[in-house]
C-alpha cells in the first residue's frame, strides 16, 4: 500500500453483520486543541467536498459504508460492487485530497488486518516554487508602496505650509496623522476584501490591490507645495487633503495581506508550511530596505540631477519634486501586476456541489446509510458552500489565535517606532542622538540579520521548538528589549557627564560608549526572534480555520485588527515616549515600563493557546 502522511485506510473484516469502513484521519496537536474533532461522517457511495479535510492541521471525516446483512440481502458480490464503487469516489476526489495537503491512494483500499496508524511523511512536501515565488513578488509590492515615502514625508507636510513657522513638533503630529488614516481605511475593508475573495476568488482580489497601490501612488506623487507652486496660488489644506486622499485611496484598495497569507496556506501542507511562511518577513525586510533608499534619493530630482531633470522638464518635477520616487515605486506595483495577471494561479477550490445519490433509498440492502447520522450531509438536490456569517468566524479557537496575532503586532510596531526616535532624538530626551546615516546603517544591519535568519533558521527553530513555544519566546524577548533601551541611554547620559561635552556639537560621539554598541548589537540579534513570532501567529491563524471557505475570513478580520494596531502603536507609543521625558515618569523610563506590563499581557494570552509537539518522525 502507498505511504500516506497522517492518514490511514482500513477495511475491517467481514464479520456477522459485514462492516466495510473507509476512514481518513488527518490529525494535528494544534488543531486537535483549537476545536474538537467532529462526527463521524457516513454516505453511500460518494464523498462530501465539504468534509474534504480542511487543511492538514484539521481532522478529517471518518467515512463509512455499512452493509446490513439480511437474509434476503445481497451476495458479497454486490458488496464487492459497492466497494469498486467506493474506489471511483475515492479516485473522484483524490485532487481534492491532494490541494489540502493529504497524498491520496494511487490504488484501491487494500485489505488490511490490522489496525492502521498515522504514516507521517519522511520528507517536506515540495513548495510550488513558481507560485510562490510571483506571490511573494506581490507581497513586495507593498512594503515598497508603504515605505518609498518615509524619507520625505516630514519634508513634504513642512512645504505644504500646513504649519506656523516650520514647527517641527506640528509637522511631526501631521504626519502621523497622515499614517493613521492609511491604517484606519485599511482597517475598515481589509476583512470585506478577505471575504470577497472567498467568492471571487484569491487572485482577482489580488490583484485588483495591487493596481490600487500602483494608482495611489501616482496620485500622492502628483502633490504640489507651497514651495513648488510656480504658476498658480496652492491652497495649502487643499494640498494635505491631496496627500490624505491618496494614503487613505492606497489604505482602501489594499487588502492583499490576509489574502496573500490565505493563498500561502492553501499552496502549503503541514510538512512545509513553516518553510513558506518564513518569506513574509523576509519580503517585508527586503520591501522595507530598498524603498527608502528610492524615496530619499529620488524626491526633488530637478535639484539633485539638475542635467537629466532640467531644461524642458523642469515644470514637472519643480512642480510635483516628489513624483519620481512615487512613480519609480508605482511602476513597480504595475510590473507585478502584469506578472500576476499573467501567471498567478487560482488556489480558491472551485464551488462544489453536495449531490444526492439518487438510487441511495432504492438499494437500502446494497448501501445503506444509518439514519440517525446527523453528520449525514445529504441533502435533495445540490448547494453551493455559503460564505461564513460573523457568527461563525467568532468563536473562542478563531478569537484567541488572532489575540495573539494582533498583540505581537502591537509589541512590534510600538517597538519599531520608539526605537526610530529613541535613536534619533538627543541623550537629554532620552534617546542617544544619533545622525541619519547611522541610524540607516544600523537599520540596515536590522533587516539582513533578520532576513537570512528568517529564510535559513526559522524552519529548523519551528521543527525544533513547535510554534507556541517560538511565539512565548518572541514575546518574551520584549522583557529584554526594552530595559536595554534604559541601559543605552544611561550609559550614553553617563560618559557625555564625565567627558563634558557639549551635546549640540559632538552627541554623536558621546553616545559611543561599548555599553551603547552593546546594546545595539543585542538588538539586532533579538530582531530575528521577533519576526519569528509573526510566521508562528500565522501558523495559528491559519490552522484555527474550520474550513477551506473561512480562510479568506479570518485572514481578513486578522489583517483588521493588525491595521487598527498599526493606527493606533506609533502616535500612541512616541506619546508616551515624549511624556515620559517631559514628566519624569521614572525618571524618564515610565514608556519602557508600560511596555513590559503590556508584553506579560502578551504572554497570558499566549498560554490559551494550544499546545503544538513536534510529532517524531516514523
Amino acid at each position: 500500500m502507498p505511504s500516506l502522511r497522517a492518514a490511514s485506510y482500513r477495511i475491517k473484516p467481514f464479520t456477522s453483520n459485514r462492516i466495510l469502513s473507509y476512514s481518513v484521519h488527518q490529525r494535528s496537536p494544534i488543531t486537535r486543541c483549537l476545536r474538537p474533532e467532529p462526527p463521524a461522517l457516513s454516505l453511500s457511495t460518494r464523498m462530501s467536498a465539504e468534509h474534504v479535510p480542511a487543511s492538514p492541521f484539521q481532522p478529517g471525516p471518518s467515512i463509512s459504508l455499512n452493509s446490513h446483512h439480511h437474509d434476503h440481502s445481497t451476495s458479497n458480490s454486490d458488496l464487492f460492487l459497492d466497494l469498486s464503487t467506493l474506489n471511483e469516489s475515492i479516485d473522484t476526489n483524490r485532487n481534492d485530497l491532494n490541494n489540502y495537503g493529504l497524498a491520496a491512494p494511487t490504488s484501491s483500499i487494500e485489505d488490511q488486518s490490522t489496525s492502521s496508524t498515522p504514516i507521517p511523511s519522511s520528507t517536506p512536501t515540495p513548495l510550488p516554487l513558481m507560485q510562490i515565488a510571483i506571490l511573494l513578488f506581490l507581497l513586495l509590492t507593498e512594503p515598497i508602496a508603504g515605505f518609498v515615502i518615509y524619507p520625505f514625508i516630514a519634508k513634504l507636510v513642512g512645504e505644504l505650509g500646513i504649519t506656523t513657522n516650520n514647527d517641527k513638533n506640528a509637522v511631526g503630529y501631521y504626519v502621523g496623522l497622515i499614517e493613521s488614516l492609511f491604517y484606519v481605511a485599511q482597517g475598515l475593508t481589509v476583512f470585506h476584501w478577505g471575504r470577497l475573495s472567498d467568492s471571487l476568488g484569491r487572485r482577482p482580489v489580488i490583484l485588483l490591490g495591487t493596481l490600487g497601490l500602483s494608482l495611489s501612488l501616482l496620485a500622492f506623487g502628483f502633490t504640489t507645495t507651497v514651495k513648488s507652486s510656480n504658476t498658480k496660488e496652492s491652497s495649502p489644506w487643499a494640498s494635505f487633503a491631496w496627500v490624505v486622499f491618496a494614503r487613505s485611496l492606497a489604505g482602501f484598495l489594499d487588502g492583499n495581506s490576509g489574502v496573500e497569507k490565505t493563498m500561502i496556506g492553501e499552496l502549503s501542507d503541514e510538512s512545509n508550511r513553516a518553510r513558506a511562511v518564513s518569506f513574509f518577513p523576509t519580503i517585508w525586510i527586503l520591501g522595507a530596505t530598498i524603498a527608502p533608499l528610492v524615496g530619499g534619493a529620488l524626491e526633488h530630482p530637478a535639484e539633485k540631477f539638475p542635467g537629466v531633470f532640467g531644461s524642458h522638464r523642469v515644470l514637472l518635477w519643480t512642480t510635483y519634486p516628489y513624483l519620481l520616487p512615487c512613480l519609480v515605486a508605482a511602476s513597480f506595483c504595475f510590473i507585478a501586476f502584469l506578472i500576476g495577471w499573467v501567471f498567478l494561479k487560482e488556489t480558491l477550490p472551485p464551488s462544489r456541489t453536495i449531490e444526492r445519490d439518487e438510487d441511495h433509498e432504492a438499494l437500502p440492502h446494497t448501501s445503506s446509510i444509518d439514519e440517525d447520522d446527523a453528520s449525514t450531509p445529504l441533502l435533495n438536490g445540490s448547494r453551493k458552500i455559503k460564505e461564513p456569517s460573523m457568527r461563525e468566524l467568532l468563536t473562542r479557537p478563531i478569537i484567541i489565535s488572532i489575540l495573539n496575532y494582533g498583540s505581537l503586532a502591537l509589541l512590534d510596531i510600538a517597538y519599531f517606532s520608539i526605537m526610530t526616535v529613541f535613536f534619533a532624538v538627543p541623550i537629554s530626551s532620552g534617546g542617544l542622538g544619533f545622525p541619519p546615516s547611522r541610524i540607516g546603517i544600523i537599520f540596515s544591519a536590522f533587516g539582513i540579520v533578520s532576513g537570512c535568519v528568517q529564510i535559513f533558521l526559522f524552519p529548523l527553530v519551528h521543527d525544533k521548538f513547535g510554534a507556541k513555544r517560538v511565539l512565548r519566546l518572541s514575546v518574551m524577548s520584549f522583557l529584554l528589549v526594552f530595559p536595554i533601551f534604559v541601559v543605552m541611554n544611561s550609559a550614553a547620559a553617563a560618559r557625555k557627564t564625565t567627558a563634558n561635552i557639549d551635546e549640540g556639537h559632538t552627541n554623536a560621539g558621546v553616545a559611543d560608549g561599548i555599553w551603547v554598541w552593546v546594546g545595539v548589537i543585542v538588538l539586532v540579534c533579538l530582531n530575528p526572534l521577533i519576526d519569528m513570532g509573526y510566521g508562528c501567529s500565522f501558523i495559528f491563524v491559519t490552522s484555527s480555520a474550520p474550513t477551506p471557505s473561512h480562510l479568506g475570513s479570518i485572514n481578513g478580520l486578522a489583517q483588521t485588527i493588525i491595521s487598527f494596531t498599526r493606527a493606533i502603536g506609533p502616535a500612541g507609543s512616541t506619546a508616551l515616549f515624549s511624556l515620559s521625558n517631559e514628566k519624569q515618569w521614572l525618571g524618564g523610563y515610565g514608556i519602557y515600563a508600560v511596555m513590559m506590563g503590556f508584553t506579560l499581557v502578551a504572554l497570558r494570552f499566549i498560554e490559551l493557546l494550544p499546545d503544538d509537539e513536534v510529532l517524531p518522525a516514523e
